[in-house]
């Protein structure tokens, strides 16, 4: 069962253009953008992935890792305060808005 906000070991099931689709079990195919594809892997592979919602919602895989994950605590930066809220930096390519 994958575990969204959390590392979770996914298999390669299919190669895209844009990247390479995971089982994702019930969530169906979880893509990894190909910026984040080390040379050399293939269908078959194993691969252990941080599993988030991107900023439309869909599931997706990062090979980064983030400062906490669910069920963890964390002391993070503020990166940036605005009318919407805090955004913390928590070391992935797009910082955690705080509402």
């Amino acid at each position: 069962m994958v575990k969204i906000g959390q590392t979770n070991k996914l298999k390669v099931i299919r190669e895209a253009e844009f990247g390479l689709y995971l089982d994702g079990g019930e969530f169906g195919g979880i893509l990894l953008p190909k910026k984040e594809v080390s040379e050399g892997v293939s269908l078959g592979d194993e691969l252990e992935v941080f599993v988030s919602l991107d900023t439309d919602d869909f599931i997706i895989a990062s090979t980064n890792r983030p400062l906490a994950q669910v069920g963890e605590f964390a002391s993070l930066q503020v990166a940036e305060v605005n009318k919407i809220g805090a955004f913390l930096d928590w070391g992935m390519p797009k910082d955690l808005l705080l509402p």
